[in-house]
C-alpha cells in the first residue's frame, strides 16, 4: 500500500512538472504583454511646449531675413503654450494626436517608438487661425502648415523633446520662391 501510494505521488509530479514545459524547446510560447525594450507610450501626457526659435527660408521676397522673424509674427504663434498629447501604440507602432489650448492647433502624428524615444511625422494638421506674417514694409502673409514633426525621448519619467512645424505661403505674390518659415517648440510632458 505504501508503495502504492508513493508511486501516485511520483507520478502526479512528473506529470504536473511536465505540464509547464514546451513540447519543443526551441519554440517557445509568445511572450505576453509590452517589450521591456520599447517605450511604452500608451495613454494621456500633458505640459507645456516652449517657442525655441521661428526661422525664415527663401523668405527674401518679405524682407524677413534677420535675427528677429518671432517679432514679426502677428498670429499663429504663442511663447508658451499647455498642450496635450494622446498617444495608442502597437509594438514598436504609435499614432499620436497633439493638440494647443493656446492656438488651438491639433496634429495627427504617426511614427516609431524605440528604446527611450519617440519619433513621429504628422500627416493632417488643423488650427483655427493661420500663421500671419509681416515683415518690413511688405503686406501680411498668411501661411498654412505643411509638415510637422516630434521627436521626444524619456527623461526622468517626463516625455522631452522638439516639435517643429513647417510653414509656406498659401500664395506666391509676385511669382517669386514663396515664403516658408520653420516654427521649433521644445516640449516637456508628464504621464496624465
Amino acid at each position: 500500500m505504501k508503495a502504492g501510494v508513493i508511486r501516485a505521488i511520483l507520478l502526479a509530479a512528473v506529470a504536473t512538472a511536465s505540464a509547464g514545459c514546451s513540447a519543443d524547446p526551441r519554440n517557445p510560447p509568445p511572450v505576453q504583454g509590452p517589450s521591456p525594450f520599447i517605450v511604452q507610450t500608451d495613454g494621456l501626457w500633458g505640459g507645456t511646449a516652449n517657442l525655441v526659435s521661428v526661422s525664415s527660408l527663401f523668405a527674401s521676397n518679405l524682407g524677413c531675413l534677420g535675427t528677429d522673424v518671432a517679432g514679426r509674427i502677428l498670429s499663429g504663434v504663442l511663447p508658451e503654450d499647455t498642450v496635450a498629447l494622446s498617444f495608442t501604440q502597437d509594438g514598436t507602432a504609435v499614432n499620436a494626436r497633439y493638440t494647443s489650448s493656446g492656438t488651438g492647433l491639433a496634429c495627427t502624428y504617426t511614427g516609431t517608438a524605440a528604446l527611450t524615444t519617440v519619433v513621429a511625422d504628422s500627416g493632417e494638421c488643423a488650427a483655427p487661425a493661420p500663421l500671419v506674417v509681416r515683415c518690413d514694409t511688405a503686406p501680411s502673409v498668411t501661411l498654412q502648415r505643411v509638415s510637422s514633426s516630434l521627436v521626444a525621448s524619456f527623461n526622468g519619467g517626463n516625455l522631452v523633446g522638439t516639435v517643429t512645424n513647417a510653414y509656406s505661403e498659401i500664395t506666391d505674390r509676385d511669382g517669386g520662391q514663396p515664403s516658408s518659415f520653420i516654427v521649433k517648440y521644445s516640449v516637456n510632458l508628464n504621464r496624465q
